[in-house]
Parts: structure tokens; sequence; C-alpha cells
């Protein structure tokens, strides 16, 4: 008898609202213009891609499908070349990992290693939306104590009935985990270019100021 909030079509709007408290002027774009080849990426230095609850769905007749993939063949290019001229990338998602895997999309797992620095761990990584910092001697602290995101019934936020458990690789190291089951939630890179790489949807996040610190840190990472 409750409606269930699904999705809103104003993500960019909450990321945006966490960057401009932040200090920092934004444009946004489709996924489709970012993968595009002819999207100019080269003004830019930092890149943050929304992935909400974004999954594969089942092609007609079974087998492997790329619509509403995650780590389609365009963005995997895209962010490539991104990172590749030093751009840094902030990616958050229920499914960032469980997409590659479920199709097992090889191209998609070996970049998620190589550029963006996790492994998928699990899906289902919790029911309980809490997640807690770790690491915190790395270079300097980018995460809050603690963060909350909607896993229940919510007024106003869409339901992540399965975030994912992501670990750390290639240098990167674990900046959180789930309270609830203690796996790893989020991953961060420094190198020639930096990542920040989160299991569950940035938007979902339910507390404003946990956005918006949550944002800052962020951004001061990647541009220390």
């Amino acid at each position: 008898t409750l409606p269930v909030m699904g999705n809103t079509f104003d993500f960019p709007y909450i990321h945006g609202k966490a960057l401009r408290d932040a200090g920092y002027a934004f444009v946004s774009v489709s996924d489709e213009v970012f993968g595009s080849p002819q999207f100019d990426i080269r003004p830019y230095r930092t890149v943050d891609i929304i992935f909400g609850e974004e999954r594969g769905t089942p092609a007609p007749g079974g087998g492997q499908t790329h619509e509403f993939r995650v780590f389609t063949p365009e963005i995997i290019q895209a962010i490539s070349r991104f990172t590749q001229q030093g751009g840094n990338v902030f990616v958050s998602g229920a499914h960032i990992g469980t997409d590659m895997i479920e199709n097992n999309d090889s191209i998609a797992m070996r970049f998620a290693r190589n550029v963006l620095r996790f492994t998928w761990r699990t899906s289902h990584a919790t029911q309980v939306g809490k997640v807690y910092a770790t690491d915190r001697g790395s270079s300097m602290n980018i995460f809050p104590e603690e963060i909350d995101f909607n896993t229940q019934q919510h007024a106003t936020i869409y339901r992540v009935e399965s975030p994912d458990a992501i670990e750390p690789c290639n240098n990167a190291f674990r900046i959180c985990r789930y309270l609830s089951g203690n796996c790893s939630a989020g991953t961060a890179y420094e190198g020639s270019y930096r990542t920040v790489v989160l299991g569950f949807p940035f938007e979902t996040i339910t507390h404003e100021q946990q956005r918006n610190l949550l944002m800052k840190n962020i951004m001061l990472f990647f541009n220390q």
C-alpha cells in the first residue's frame, strides 16, 4: 500500500549540490555522451560517474546482453583515455562488480583491476546501510567516520537491496567497510591519476551532511 521510490532522474542534481557545497563547479552529461569519441574530456580534471543500480538485463532468448551494462566498451575507453591524461575518477553504484561477473565480461574485469583498481567480492554485501571508515593512516582521511545509505523503504531515496562488496588491488587501498558483515565497501588509488570506487550509490546516502563531507574529502584527495 506504499509507493516504492524508483529513479527520480535527478541524481546529477544531488551529486552536483555536494560538489557545489565543496566549492567546485560542474557540468553533467549522459553516459552515452561521455562515452562518445566526439566528447572532449581534455578540459576536465575529475569525473563523477553515477551508476546507481545500473545492471545488465538478460537478452531475449538468454545469453550475454549489452543493454543497461555498467562498464560498456565505450565507458571503458572513455575512462581509460581520461586516466591516461591524469584525470581522476569517482565511481559509485550497487552493481559495479556484479554486472561484469554476471556477464562473464573479462574485458570489464581487467579494466576494473588495472584502471579503477578494484575486484569484485560479492553481491548482497549487507542489508544494513551503514559503512565505517578504514585505512585512516593513508595519505589523508578521505572518508567520514561513518556513512548511512538507504536499504529500506524511504520517502525520497530509492532502496539499495544488494550493494556490492569490492576489494582493492594493484596498489589501491580500502577506505571503508560495511558495518554488517565487515565486507569492503570502497577503495581508492593514488598514482599518476586517482580513483575512488564505492560499492553503493552515493546518492542513496541518507544525510545531506554526510554526502557533502564525503564529496568534499574525495575532491580534496583528488586535488592534493
